[in-house]
């Protein structure tokens, strides 16, 4: 199975060694609401040119962004929770170069201020890969309140994770990613490493790479600083958008590289008021 699809694409068996991964809120805001609509369209443009395998969305909430669920690169797609009659959807697209052998989805039972507007949770999809199986995590959580409804909605994805990779860590890698909207020194974030047992790619690139520069060092996806669709000019640069990863007993990952993506202006504008996330990983069979 694994060699038909690698002739049906047309990819070396060198390349079936490793696994990337780009994760990225595009601030496509519903109705009205949305900023500078013209910009989903570069993104549609650009994000199949980064290579990923795999790209989870956030945001996706406008009809606009429809447009990267069309992306010819990207034949295979799952999607988080709908709309219903009170609430948007969960904004959460998946997108894969593979296929995708099953998916799920649950919303968040906990939320807070204008996020209880739409259905935020957790896509699950299982992607073939030309070496094997990955279990991909996508999320989006609380953007208002404290930190108690981030913790309710963590304690949530590691319940659906445990029901859909109880082997995971066994049989196949599992990637959790997404806009988390806490910070990698909070209690939220080590509450999330220890309950879905997984490791921070980022910090691992650099606790590998010592002499990074300080932009790529601090990784922040939302900066103040260096996005123009910022405005709060005087809140802190903050890391909140994640790729985190599992490695199984067969297939063992390590990062190659992780950087910001979708970081330089593209037709003279910012994409999104977020910065995305690129992990290329290493596979060791």
């Amino acid at each position: 199975m694994h060699a038909i699809i690698l002739l049906h694409l047309g990819l070396s068996l060198a390349s079936a060694t490793e696994l990337k991964v780009l994760t990225y809120n595009v601030w496509g805001l519903p109705g009205r609401l949305i900023q500078k609509p013209e910009r989903l369209a570069a993104i549609a443009r650009v994000a199949p040119l980064l290579g990923a395998d795999v790209i989870g969305f956030e945001e996706t909430f406008n009809g606009i962004t429809e447009v990267l669920a069309r992306m010819k690169d990207y034949p295979h797609i799952v999607r988080g929770p709908g709309a219903d009659r009170l609430r948007f959807s969960s904004g959460l697209l998946l997108v894969s170069r593979w296929p995708i052998l099953s998916s799920a989805h649950i919303s968040f039972s906990s939320c807070h201020g204008t996020d209880c507007f739409s259905q935020k949770g957790v896509v699950f999809a299982r992607v073939q890969l030309p070496w094997g199986e990955v279990d991909f995590y996508l999320t989006h959580m609380n953007a208002a309140g404290g930190e108690a409804v981030r913790t309710q909605q963590l304690s949530e994805l590691s319940i659906f994770m445990a029901d859909h990779s109880p082997d995971g860590r066994y049989r196949r890698p599992v990637i959790v990613f997404g806009d988390f909207n806490f910070e990698a020194a909070s209690a939220n974030y080590n509450r999330m490493r220890q309950l879905t047992g997984t490791n921070d790619a980022h910090s691992d690139y650099v606790a590998a790479n010592r002499d990074l520069p300080p932009v790529a060092r601090n990784g922040y996806t939302s900066d103040p600083t260096r996005n123009s669709n910022q405005f709060g000019r005087l809140n802190p640069p903050k890391r909140i958008d994640f790729i985190l990863y599992k490695s199984s007993t067969q297939n063992r990952l390590t990062v190659k590289t992780s950087s910001l993506a979708f970081d330089a202006p593209v037709d003279g504008m910012h994409l999104s008021d977020h910065f995305g996330v690129s992990v290329q990983f290493q596979v060791k069979h």
